[in-house]
This record gives C-alpha cells, sequence and structure tokens, in this order.
C-alpha cells in the first residue's frame, strides 16, 4: 500500500473510535469521503441522509462531537458520554 491509503484507512479508523460507521475504501473519492475528510460536516450530514440511513441527526450529533475534540481519547470520552445520554433518553421514553 502507498502512504496515501495507509492514511486513508486511518482515517476511516478514526471515525470508529467515536462511534460505529461502517466504511469501505472510496478510492473514487465519492462526495461523502471529500466531504468527511474535508470535515465539512453539513455536507457529509447531506450524503449521509441521501443514502437512506436512519438516525442521520443522532450519528452526526455524535461524529461532530468526536471531531471537535482535541485528542483521540477525548473523541472516545465524547463517545461514552452521548452513549450514557442515549441510554438516559431511552429510558425516559
Amino acid at each position: 500500500m502507498g502512504g496515501r491509503v495507509e492514511l486513508d484507512f486511518e482515517f476511516m479508523d478514526r471515525f470508529n473510535d467515536i462511534g460505529v460507521l461502517d466504511t469501505f475504501p472510496a478510492l473514487d473519492r465519492t462526495n461523502g469521503w471529500q466531504k468527511a475528510f474535508a470535515k465539512d460536516i453539513e455536507g457529509f450530514k447531506s450524503f449521509y441522509e441521501s443514502t437512506g440511513r436512519p438516525n442521520a441527526d443522532s450519528a452526526i450529533y455524535l461524529r461532530t462531537r468526536g471531531m471537535n475534540a482535541p485528542t483521540r481519547q477525548a473523541a472516545r470520552a465524547e463517545a461514552l458520554r452521548w452513549q450514557e445520554e442515549q441510554a438516559t433518553l431511552g429510558e425516559e421514553e
């Protein structure tokens, strides 16, 4: 693998540090990939929603919290807080 491809896989793995996001190599650099890589969260949200996946707002909110965290460890902590919030919301219903 070339250096660029390895960086691409590392980038995809970082999304999984803050939640579960099914990823796959998009060697043609799809619009969603380009938006995510550029940290254009609104553009990525549009792409995500266009795929028909459920719970786009919640999924994007989680990833925004992780993206804005200063470190990978802080992103993981944000993900844990988000999970706790989701569990609390589920108990209220």
